[in-house]
C-alpha cells in the first residue's frame, strides 16, 4: 500500500433529502444518521475575498480509494472541526485497477456575519 492510498483522514457525512414543508415548499431535511468516511484530504485552492469583509476562501480535494461516495451535493461534511459542503458532483476515476478512486471537492460553509447599519 502506498503513502497516497493509505487513508489517513476521517469525515463525518450527513445526507439530506428534498422534502415538502408544512406550506408545500421544498426544503432539505436530514436523511438518516451521520456516518464516518475514511479518506485522504488534500489542499486544493486558497484565496481571499473582500466583498463582505475579509474572508478566506479555500477548497480541498477528498480522495476515497476504497469504497464509494455515499454523500451528494446537499450533504454536510464535518472535517477538522469545521462544517464543509460538496462542490459539484463526485467524480469516479475507475480506469485503473490500482489507481481508481473517487474525488470530491469540498469548501467550508460560510458563517453568516451580522451586518451593522
Amino acid at each position: 500500500m502506498s503513502l497516497r492510498t493509505r487513508q489517513r483522514d476521517k469525515l463525518i457525512v450527513q445526507n439530506y433529502t428534498d422534502t415538502v414543508g408544512s406550506e408545500g415548499q421544498s426544503e432539505w431535511a436530514k436523511s438518516g444518521e451521520p456516518f464516518p468516511v475514511t479518506c485522504n484530504v488534500y489542499p486544493l485552492t486558497a484565496s481571499e475575498s473582500e466583498s463582505l469583509g475579509l474572508q478566506n476562501i479555500e477548497t480541498r480535494a477528498v480522495h476515497i480509494h476504497f469504497g464509494g461516495w455515499a454523500g451528494n451535493q446537499h450533504s454536510t461534511i464535518e472535517y477538522n472541526g469545521r462544517t464543509w459542503q460538496q462542490v459539484g458532483p463526485a467524480i469516479d476515476y475507475t480506469k485503473g485497477q490500482r489507481t481508481g478512486h473517487w474525488r470530491i471537492i469540498i469548501e467550508p460553509i460560510a458563517k453568516k456575519k451580522a451586518v451593522v447599519l
